[in-house]
């Protein structure tokens, strides 16, 4: 957060503007060169350099912790525009801004400021009604409220609603025990939208809370669960067996089709005494007539062509070249012609490259740029990718009878 005076030993950008001989603002200043001296120590280069505000005339310098560690900071920005002027700033650091005026003096006669500097009062240094005696870890004792001090008609309509209580403050222990009975709640007060989304589920009943005496005769209906109110969901693992289905109560028209897939099957759940004599045989022989057809051809048809495949494929030999193959075979090798190869990357060139990575290195050697370097104890030949970087390079040596070329080792 931006403050003044500047703060000793910590970052701040000085602005600051530049001008000419006639006193007018200098835009898009050139070469700018900006120092920083502290205490009269001497000016050195600033580690950040002044850049302008848009195209304003007016620069700003980004000063270091380190920079501002001092009482006087003075900067300088020169630049080469004829005529402009060399802009100066000095500064005198404190260790406290404004924002830091209020912080503690004396424990128990100032106000109390937080670490992250808010302001506030501290119960602990406060005597009489609002002290600690009766106001205590952040909630009112009953010795700060009158008899009555509470009442029902200084409580607005939905004053209390679920977002003003916290989680779990209210459970059991918060009742005397009977102090909810069927006289305390009014008829009809206590229905669906009583209850938030969620908030009754297996974890807030206990286990045999619900039994069949506390459930009233037809209290129960089919008018009274929604549609689909009662799915896989809804019903635990095991909860529905034989025992708790009368007889003929599932029948064929009452099982649409395909409702039943292996999916829904436990392990072992069809076994031989479960099925009819002859079923088997009758699924079998309903699967191999010809009038059923899976992907527009017959299980009889579909069984002939696998004994012409035979085992293994062997009937799949010496199978003649289609002609119409040619164009599909042709389309595939051209895709692969034609995909982009990358640049390399900066590493040996391998001895025993793809058909890719030769292609590349050769192409890299006669598109990008290739350099003779002399500066150096050896001479190299250097290659380059694209960015101008140096990604392999060899050694060249000539001692008069013969030019050689060593073996290429990565860049730079």
């Amino acid at each position: 957060m931006a403050d003044w005076p500047v703060k000793k030993n910590a970052a701040f950008t000085v602005t600051f503007p530049i001008y000419d001989n006639d006193g007018d603002l200098v835009s898009s200043a050139a070469a700018l060169d900006s120092e920083v001296d502290k205490d009269a120590g001497g000016f050195i280069d600033a580690t950040n350099e002044a850049t302008e505000v848009g195209a304003s005339g007016i620069y700003k310098l980004l000063l270091t912790s380190a920079e501002a560690n001092a009482d006087i900071v003075t900067t300088i920005t020169k630049t080469t525009t004829t005529d402009a002027k060399t802009a100066v700033n000095v500064m005198y650091t404190a260790t406290r801004q404004l924002v830091d005026l209020a912080f503690p003096t004396t424990s128990g006669r100032s106000i109390d400021v937080t670490a992250t500097g808010e302001v506030g009062l501290d119960l602990d240094n406060t005597s009489g009604a609002l002290g600690t005696t009766n106001y205590d870890a952040f909630f009112l004792t009953a010795g700060l409220l009158a008899t009555d001090a509470i009442t029902a008609a200084k409580i607005a309509a939905d004053a209390i609603g679920a977002s003003e209580l916290a989680n779990g403050a209210i459970d059991a222990a918060t009742f005397a025990a009977g102090a909810i009975d069927a006289t305390a709640i009014a008829n009809a007060a206590i229905d669906a939208a009583t209850f938030a989304a969620g908030a009754i589920d297996a974890s807030a009943i206990a286990s045999f809370a619900i039994t069949a005496a506390k459930i009233g005769t037809d209290a129960i209906t089919s008018d009274k669960i929604a549609a689909n109110a009662i799915g896989a969901s809804e019903i635990a693992d095991g909860a529905i067996d034989a025992g708790a289905i009368a007889a003929d109560a599932i029948t064929s028209a009452k099982i649409a089709d395909f409702a039943i897939l292996a999916i829904n099957l436990g392990t072992d759940a069809i076994t031989a005494d479960k099925v009819a004599t002859s079923a088997v045989q009758e699924i079998r022989d309903s699967i191999l007539a010809d009038s059923i057809a899976f992907n527009g051809a017959s299980i009889a048809a579909i069984l002939a062509d696998t004994v012409q495949i035979g085992t293994a494929g062997a009937g799949l030999t010496a199978i003649p070249w289609n002609s119409t193959w040619d164009t599909e075979v042709e389309s595939e090798v051209n895709d692969a012609l034609d995909t982009a190869i990358a640049e390399l990357g900066v590493a040996i060139p391998t001895a025993t490259p793809t058909i890719r990575t030769a292609m590349m290195l050769l192409y890299m050697a006669l598109r990008n740029r290739l350099d003779i370097d002399t500066t150096g104890a050896s001479d190299y030949k250097e290659i380059y990718n694209d960015a101008g970087s140096v990604i392999a390079k060899k050694t060249l040596t000539d001692d008069g009878s013969t030019y050689s070329e060593a073996e290429m080792v990565a860049g730079p």
